[in-house]
């Protein structure tokens, strides 16, 4: 009988630890699966615990300093037969935007992991070598699934253009073949900080093709409950606190995101703790999917070696998506201390010689005066009032949370703008919306050529190219249909907006998904 082959969701000890049931019993599936990122090509060791490595910083940009490596750990639920063959078991890797129903994009497929008979697990290594573009986030959440073709294949659909966490998503839970990572941990000084606090930045989409209500359930986990009272999740102008909470984002419309905004006191810990809050996305009343904010105690020179690590990627980010020089010579200034790293007293100063010019260059891009959860202008004030002083701990903490803020804003204007991502979505919405309209010009074409392109997808047979193919090939159709459906109104003129789109995936999502709004409110 073929083995079972499985990603661990979760494990607690070298004892006690995920083997393989489907649906997974661990609701807190995303902080401890056997997926990971490192900047080493060779998986490291995992210890007494027996847990893969935390994620170590993702890397953007080209060359070897945007060089990440993705792994995963494939085990088998039963001992093979000591005659069985090797097999070789394939893994598909992808990321998505850190959050809640956000869409994964696909990382791409290393060799196989081949396991002997006698191996009940085994680790890729090398891993995959994977670079992002210098304008994307770093804030990622990975996933992986593996297949042992034809014996034991991941449960359709496949996760690339999808999300765990609607009633037509990719399911972690019920398939033990797929695996997700969604825990952003920031190094924090060991002894603790005062002031306002870290900050996390987490986008949460709705990934169905309907409008609907999003339920996150938030809670403090023990270790760090121990140490602060509350944290501050705030959504929009709405604000809670304490050790736990519901938040209920209403009437989301398909592929709106909204931010949640997390604010947490920075207590003392011990390097290699994980000090976590966690969130659960609930469909049905049942966790679907979820992410986990996390302190990580370190020493103070390791949190100023990460922030200027951030800071150098930032800012180049800026400079990518804005064509600002300025924002370049703040982002090489950063990357060129971090072979040699900071004393506390230097570091604090060198802040404080660069904030204007960081100021200058935030301003610039809208962000200092943005309103709600991304406005810097609180931080760089707060920044500013610290490194009059020698806070160390409290400048370091400070300077984190503004690069977290900006690396949100960033990403809420890239995806504004268009999000290749969400092509999948888009085209399975729009079959669904003219599957209501067939008495519309058009409609049936519409949806014989969007169920074509869906099935083409999930075989890898499409991308971006094929999509923007697919809404050319539907010019005239979605034409037709405008006149039928929305004569005197919006459509018609939403319609013709694509052909100038056509250039773009990002350019042609952001004009499809205008139409499929205005079509969808028909």
């Amino acid at each position: 009988m073929p083995s079972d082959f499985y990603v661990r969701d979760w494990t607690q000890s070298a004892s006690t630890f995920d083997r393989g049931p489907e649906p997974s019993t661990n609701p807190t599936f995303w902080t401890t699966s056997d997926v990971w990122a490192q900047s080493g090509a060779v998986a490291v060791a995992f210890g007494a615990l027996d847990r893969p490595p935390d994620n170590e910083t993702i890397a953007t940009g080209t060359g070897v300093g945007g060089d990440n490596y993705v792994f995963a750990r494939v085990s088998r639920r039963t001992a093979a037969a000591p005659t069985v063959a090797t097999v070789n078991v394939q893994a598909q890797f992808s990321w998505a935007d850190w959050g809640a129903g956000t869409p994964f994009s696909n990382i791409g497929t290393p060799s196989p992991v081949s396991l002997a008979a006698a191996d009940l697990s085994k680790a890729l290594s090398p891993g995959l070598l994977w670079h992002l573009d210098a304008t994307s986030t770093s804030h990622i959440c990975l996933a992986v699934e593996i297949s042992d073709l034809p014996n034991d294949p991941p449960q359709a659909p496949p996760l690339v253009g999808r999300t765990p966490g609607s009633a037509t998503g990719a399911s972690i839970v019920n398939d033990n073949n797929k695996a997700q990572r969604n825990l952003e941990a920031i190094p924090t000084p060991s002894g603790g900080a005062g002031g306002a606090g870290a900050a996390f930045f987490a986008a949460v989409e709705n990934s169905d093709l309907i409008p609907r209500d999003v339920v996150l359930r938030w809670a403090i986990a023990p270790d760090l409950a121990k140490r602060v009272r509350e944290a501050s999740v705030t959504v929009g102008e709405v604000r809670s606190g304490g050790a736990q909470g519901e938040l209920q984002l209403k009437g989301l419309q398909p592929a709106e995101r909204r931010w949640i905004a997390l604010q947490l006191p920075v207590p003392a810990g011990k390097p290699g703790e994980l000090l976590a809050v966690n969130f659960a996305h609930f469909v049905d009343g049942r966790p679907a999917t979820g992410f986990a904010a996390a302190l990580r105690p370190a020493p103070l020179d390791e949190v100023v070696r990460y922030n200027l690590r951030r800071h150098g990627m930032t800012f180049a980010r800026i400079a990518g998506m804005f064509g600002l020089k300025e924002a370049d010579v703040e982002s090489v200034g950063a990357i060129k201390l971090l072979p040699g790293g900071l004393v506390e007293k230097d570091y604090a100063a060198l802040l404080a010689q660069h904030l204007p010019a960081m100021r200058a260059v935030v301003d610039k891009i809208g962000a200092l005066k943005a309103g709600g959860a991304f406005d810097a202008l609180s931080d760089f004030e707060r920044l500013a009032k610290l490194l009059q002083g020698s806070d160390y701990p409290g400048i370091a903490v400070a300077h984190t949370a503004l690069l977290q803020k900006l690396d949100a804003f960033l990403t809420m204007r890239q995806r504004e703008a268009g999000d290749p991502a969400e092509i999948l979505h888009h085209v399975r919405w729009q079959k669904l919306l003219y599957e209501r309209r067939l008495q519309s010009r058009g409609a049936q074409e519409i949806v014989q050529r969007s169920t074509l392109f869906i099935d083409a997808w999930d075989r890898r047979k499409a991308g971006e190219g094929d999509y923007i193919a697919l809404m050319k090939s539907l010019l005239g159709p979605l034409a037709d249909s405008a006149k039928d459906l929305d004569a005197g109104g919006a459509l018609p003129n939403l319609a013709g907006k694509l052909q100038g789109a056509l250039d773009s995936p990002a350019t042609l999502e952001r004009e499809h998904r205008a139409l499929l709004l205005r079509v969808q409110s028909l």
